[in-house]
């Protein structure tokens, strides 16, 4: 089973991790603060793609709340351009979770898909087989081995 579709503490406390670990590799390391969102964005890619949409949605605020504290105790002045900063990060980490929604959609579509079609094979009342590339029978329902003659594994 994936991460994300664990319920609770597996899916958010993922997210938590990487959005502390984003915040203090922000804070700590020289090169990441002079581009203090990158970090945080790189944590809501993963909690998105690994975790979900709710939890990477859940921690977009915490970390723009975060970085934008760090960010006024080490500036001076706090102007206009880290409010773009600011909007630009939250526009961009809300872009990436409406993919890890959409993507989460599709694959629930898939799977709903899959077992449609596993159930229509299975139920058929005539003789289905999937063939590989070069002719070989990879899989037969019921009805198809009894045309054959042979047992269905």
């Amino acid at each position: 089973m994936r991460i994300r579709e664990q319920a609770g503490l597996g899916r958010y406390g993922l997210a938590v991790v990487w959005t502390v670990a984003a915040v203090w590799v922000t804070v700590a390391w020289a090169p990441a603060s002079a581009r203090p969102y990158t970090a945080p964005l790189a944590a809501i890619v993963l909690s998105a793609w690994f975790s979900g949409f709710n939890s990477a949605l859940a921690w977009l605020a915490p970390s723009a709340l975060a970085i934008n504290i760090y960010l006024a105790r080490t500036q001076p002045v706090w102007g206009v351009a880290d409010l773009i900063r600011t909007a630009l990060f939250a526009g961009i980490a809300l872009l990436v979770t409406a993919f890890a929604r959409a993507r989460e959609s599709s694959e629930r579509e898939a799977r709903r898909q899959n077992a449609h079609l596993e159930a229509m094979f299975g139920q058929a009342a005539m003789g289905i087989s999937y063939l590989s590339l070069d002719g070989r029978l990879r899989r037969v329902n019921q009805r198809m081995a009894a045309i054959i003659g042979r047992a269905i594994e």
